[in-house]
């Protein structure tokens, strides 16, 4: 991988880029009566040492929203450091540690099956949620709305595909489901293609709970969100057997 502070600084810019030419735009058409949260913006950590990278794509993270008036740079941080907490605890001190929970969700100990092997990187496909009574609510109809595309570095397209560009990860899993709000979210981000792919047609039509293809020079994979996974996949360790059946399709 390039250096971290370069491609965390070349992240910075693309969601500045995204923010100035899409989201403030459509805030003022269409989003004047919706609170929204603040942005979630990826980045990657110092610690990442494996010779690997695992691009994590989770759905949207919950209740994303401060006080404060602050800038990308704050909220990148604040990714990586709730990434670090969970994924690379042991690297931290006692007030680094303090500054996050420890999260035992399904999505973050299927995660913590891929650090030994892998770099781990966390991001989401929506980047921003609604809020309703201060809680996560999430956009429907109007998903597409942020992920329009939008020029930059050379390219014209949605904001989670530059960072793909950016991120350049060996393996991207995607866990957002398969319903049809989630194939919204999919096509919105991604491109409407790549659900047509045959590949993945086994499991958008529900008959697998993950699957498997190529894109961008990456492994991708698509498969549920991993509380989903955790209800329906053998016990007792769901989340380790679960992927232990994706490392061997890899």
């Amino acid at each position: 991988m390039a250096s971290d502070n370069n491609i965390n600084d070349k992240l910075l810019n693309c969601y500045e880029n995204w923010l100035n030419t899409i989201v403030q735009p459509e805030k003022k058409k269409e989003f004047n009566s919706v609170q929204l949260s603040d942005v979630f913006v990826s980045g990657v950590s110092k610690y990442n040492s494996n010779e690997k990278t695992i691009l994590f794509i989770g759905q949207e993270s919950r209740d994303w929203k401060w006080d404060e008036n602050n800038k990308l740079v704050f909220f990148q941080k604040y990714s990586v450091g709730y990434l670090n907490r969970q994924i690379y605890s042991w690297e931290l001190n006692r007030d680094e540690k303090s500054q996050y929970k420890c999260n035992r969700s399904p999505f973050w100990n299927f995660i913590r099956q891929f650090r030994d092997q892998y770099n781990v990187i966390w991001t989401n496909i929506n980047k921003l949620h609604g809020i309703t009574d201060g809680k996560t609510c999430a956009f429907t109809d109007k998903i597409e709305t942020f992920n329009k595309p939008f020029c930059f570095d050379g390219k014209c397209q949605s904001i989670l595909l530059h960072e793909i560009d950016i991120i350049k990860p060996d393996i991207i899993i995607c866990m957002a489901g398969n319903s049809c709000i989630r194939q919204k979210y999919i096509n919105s981000a991604f491109g409407e293609d790549i659900t047509k792919q045959e590949a993945y047609s086994d499991f958008f039509d529900n008959k697998e709970l993950f699957t498997i293809g190529d894109y961008n020079n990456a492994k991708i994979i698509f498969t549920h969100h991993p509380r989903y996974i955790q209800q329906r996949y053998p016990k007792p360790k769901p989340m380790k057997n679960f992927a232990q059946a994706v490392k061997e399709k890899l």
